[in-house]
């Protein structure tokens, strides 16, 4: 989804300082393993793009407690994806594909996105073929043991089972690659966050305004789902393509008294921060996403003075949804 950059001067940073808690889950965590074969233009060859992309994704394996079926090509049927190369915008076709058990592979790059487009991200689509209808591994391969195919998709789809997609930043942004994702006070004024960006970019990935599971819970121009309703206390409003929030729209931070602009609303101010919000989460866990919202009110908090720490255990086709910078 393109997502606009509002404006051209900075606003009021984040006043307060965050711990992200870069934890290890007792259970199976979910991977979000970006490849970076199709960069060819070299953007993520900067270690600092990479490592800020990468603390987004950690992120979404942190709150994300998914259980997700490997996806195999094989003697049981072939399993082909197909993606937007994130440096041409071609289409790509990968036959005899697979994707390891709680995985979601990822392909990143960046390219002239024009206009003002800061970055473009969507699951990918894919295709089967030489298997046995309804057999297990069609099943699998499908709903990614999620469920009946009626569950992930069509019009009764509650879930989402993606193996992953593609996700492009635009190579001509003034980006600020934050070193240390859990502060937002050492951003550039005129900079754009590629922090902020990759979150929002990821989360159309995850089916934010893309999935089947999503579309069904829009009526007219409000979002229907349980969840959210609950964290806005009413059906919260979309934008006019109903792929985002309407423009402004606000939310607290998990685990911060803080409100702030929600994260998938489509645009964002030049110098600014915006992290996952409570209301992005609750249309995650709308859509079929299994959220830990303790995990994500304890990943960012507010440090004592003297104890500011990192820690950490390490660090389709695409549906067109882009942010512009505009």
């Amino acid at each position: 989804m393109f997502f606009k950059q509002n404006g051209t001067g900075a606003t009021a940073l984040l006043a307060a300082m965050f711990v992200m808690f870069f934890s290890c889950p007792a259970s199976e965590a979910l991977t979000l393993d970006f490849d970076y074969s199709y960069d060819t233009s070299g953007f993520f060859d900067n270690n600092q793009a990479k490592y800020t992309l990468e603390a987004a994704g950690n992120f979404f394996e942190s709150v994300l407690q998914d259980d997700l079926a490997a996806i195999s090509s094989g003697k049981r049927g072939s399993f082909t994806a197909n993606f937007y190369d994130p440096s041409t915008g071609k289409d790509i076709v990968s036959e005899g594909f697979s994707v390891a058990k709680n995985t979601l592979k990822i392909y990143v790059g960046a390219r002239d996105l024009k206009g003002f487009t800061l970055g473009s991200g969507g699951p990918g689509g894919y295709s089967i073929s030489n298997y046995t209808p309804n057999s297990d591994w069609y099943l699998s391969v499908i709903t990614r043991g999620e469920g009946a195919t009626t569950d992930v998709r069509g019009d009764s789809a509650t879930d989402f089972a993606p193996w992953g997609g593609s996700l492009a930043f635009d190579s001509n942004a003034s980006w600020f690659f934050d070193q240390t994702p859990a502060t937002a006070d050492d951003i550039p004024s005129g900079w754009s966050d590629f922090y902020s960006v990759a979150l929002h970019e990821i989360a159309h990935l995850l089916g934010f305004g893309i999935a089947d599971s999503w579309k069904n819970l829009v009526s007219d121009q409000d979002f229907t789902g349980t969840n959210a309703r609950k964290v806005y206390g009413q059906d919260p409003p979309l934008s006019l393509y109903k792929v985002h929030w309407k423009n402004g729209i606000v939310s607290r931070v998990p685990g911060i008294n803080m409100l702030q602009e929600a994260a998938m609303d489509p645009s964002i101010k030049v110098g600014t921060r915006k992290y996952v919000t409570e209301l992005d989460l609750a249309a995650l866990d709308d859509i079929g996403w299994d959220v830990n919202y303790e995990m994500a009110a304890s990943f960012y908090t507010v440090p004592a003075p003297s104890a500011l720490l990192l820690l950490g255990c390490g660090l389709a086709l695409i549906t067109g949804i882009r942010r512009k910078k505009g």
